[in-house]
């Protein structure tokens, strides 16, 4: 059946998560892949465009579009590498640490109410199984091996 699908389960979970989090964003002019990127920058400082990409998994061009919304909004900033002057580093503004305080509790709320009725150990086993299910999924999009492993 389609609901026990883990494909299924995981987008509808995104799906519903994503709605209810841009529901918050829409007011501040963002979006949730933007928030990501902010997010990112906030904890990582500046880094370069293509490994925020890397690390957020998601395509040079999709990257590109939001770092350039971001830099518009004036919510980050992109400059040419100094390290590699073909490469370009991205930081997050003032402004967009601001968004970032204002936005923070929000993000905790769907959180929790996402895990609601969950032990403390459940949640951990759920971000394991996901950094595991990510993991797999990324070493087999860069080439590696299918495992024969039952479905989930």
């Amino acid at each position: 059946m389609i609901q026990d699908s883990l494909g299924y389960l995981l987008a509808a979970a995104t799906r519903l998560a994503t709605k209810e989090f841009n529901k918050t964003l829409r007011q501040y002019g963002i979006t949730a892949p933007q928030w990501s990127v902010l997010n990112f920058l906030h904890e990582q400082g500046s880094f370069p465009q293509t490994q925020i990409g890397e690390q957020l998994h998601w395509e040079k061009a999709t990257i590109g579009d939001i770092v350039e919304n971001l830099v518009k909004k004036g919510l980050a900033d992109r400059r040419i590498s100094e390290q590699d002057r073909r490469a370009y580093s991205v930081s997050i503004t003032p402004a967009g640490a601001e968004l970032i305080r204002q936005i923070g509790n929000t993000e905790s709320e769907i959180n929790a109410r996402a895990c609601e009725g969950m032990e403390e150990w459940e949640r951990d086993f759920l971000k394991e199984l996901l950094h595991h299910t990510i993991r797999n999924l990324d070493e087999n999009r860069k080439g590696g091996a299918w495992n024969k492993h039952p479905q989930c």
